[in-house]
């Protein structure tokens, strides 16, 4: 082939590799436009700071997005159960346990959080949907559409709250939602290692009232115990509601073992009548004690229900975290907690001293912030 043969040929594939590069380059600009026709050209840029607010459940209870601190959120925002929307909720569903792996927070959040009641129930979510009534939160996230109405656009907050994911409805996979907020948010959603290990701290002793009688219970007695496990637990949170049957039988297993069992409600939207009547219904062997303020919570910087605390005879922290690795008892495979207590038992320290716990971030407080 003589030299202007190659040159023709050499420009043949200029041009057409030049040609591939403009149609890729129109496919993202018409990318780039259909997404600006969207409703709200507004969303929530990634690397902003992701809106506080304090919204109720399907089952009137509180949530705070600041309660969630240190753990990524999903904010799942749709205008109603459509069965595109039913779709996308059952995949959240089945997704659940990557999620909690991922130390997770899951919420739907809908005009009215109790129409979608109904369907939350009978779907069996495993996370709560949040009403926004007048669209201020979902005004705040770029997620209320010119007419008012919320759009279908979820969102993933990474550990300090900044926003590493908006996904509007035209990118949505209906079936795999789930799996595609993983895949989009892995820096802050793939299972990693935990948080610092806080086993060595010492947790200097307190008294706090039962909820039962009122009465001061100590968390070191005069007889000092083999070892100590502290739930952080509640009274409407149905993670911790879920774990109420397997505390009962661990108590039982290791009560007669010399170890002290200590209920903690921290939680200041439950009185302690209703922490009171809680631990009535649910049973739980051992007490129960209010922590008025959360000055025991903030001490122990203890967050979500439950979370569970196992200390030596002294005071010292010897595993903090989950009590086991599934919300469903079918499906546990590692028992961490039962696991650190055979070894605080026999004398020695748990290898694995700190895991990822899931659940519902107590109220702190009752003065709420606006939703603004």
């Amino acid at each position: 082939m003589d030299q202007v043969a190659r040159t023709r040929l050499r420009v043949r594939a200029i041009a057409g590799s030049l040609l591939i590069l403009a149609l890729a380059a129109g496919a993202v600009l018409a990318l780039t436009l259909s997404l600006m026709r969207l409703d709200s050209p507004a969303l929530l840029a990634m690397g902003r700071a992701a809106p506080d607010f304090a919204l109720h459940d399907q089952d009137n209870r509180l949530h705070e997005m600041s309660g969630y601190r240190e753990h990524p959120v999903i904010l799942a925002f749709f205008p109603a159960i459509t069965p595109l929307v039913a779709q996308e909720l059952r995949s959240l569903r089945e997704t659940i346990s990557a999620f909690d792996r991922a130390g997770a927070k899951v919420f739907g959040i809908t005009r009215d959080a109790h129409a979608a009641k109904a369907f939350h129930d009978e779907e069996h979510l495993p996370f709560p949907i949040l009403g926004d009534p007048n669209g201020l939160v979902a005004r705040a996230y770029g997620a209320q559409g010119r007419d008012g109405q919320l759009l279908n656009v979820s969102f993933v907050a990474d550990t300090n709250q900044k926003i590493v994911l908006a996904l509007p409805e035209a990118l949505m996979n209906r079936l795999a939602h789930g799996p595609q907020l993983l895949h989009f948010a892995a820096c802050c959603l793939m299972p990693s290692t935990e948080g610092p290990d806080r086993s060595g701290e010492i947790v200097r002793n307190f008294q706090l009232p039962r909820v039962d009688d009122g009465r001061l219970e100590s968390l070191i007695p005069a007889t000092k115990p083999r070892a100590i496990v502290v739930e952080f637990l509640s009274a409407h949170c149905p993670c911790s509601q879920g774990y109420d049957e397997r505390m009962r039988a661990l108590a039982a297993a290791y009560l007669p073992e010399g170890v002290r069992f200590l209920g903690i409600n921290a939680c200041a939207d439950e009185s302690v009548e209703v922490a009171a009547d809680h631990a009535r219904r649910a049973r739980i062997p051992f007490p129960v004690v209010k922590d008025p303020g959360c000055q025991v919570a903030d001490r122990m910087r203890a967050q979500i229900t439950p979370e569970v605390f196992l200390l030596d005879g002294d005071g010292v922290i010897r595993y903090h975290g989950r009590i086991d690795d599934s919300r469903d008892p079918a499906s546990v495979q590692k028992q961490e907690l039962k696991d650190a207590l055979d070894v605080v038992l026999a004398g020695r320290y748990p290898k694995q001293g700190e895991t990822r716990v899931t659940g519902c971030a107590f109220i702190r407080t009752l003065a709420l912030p606006s939703s603004r």
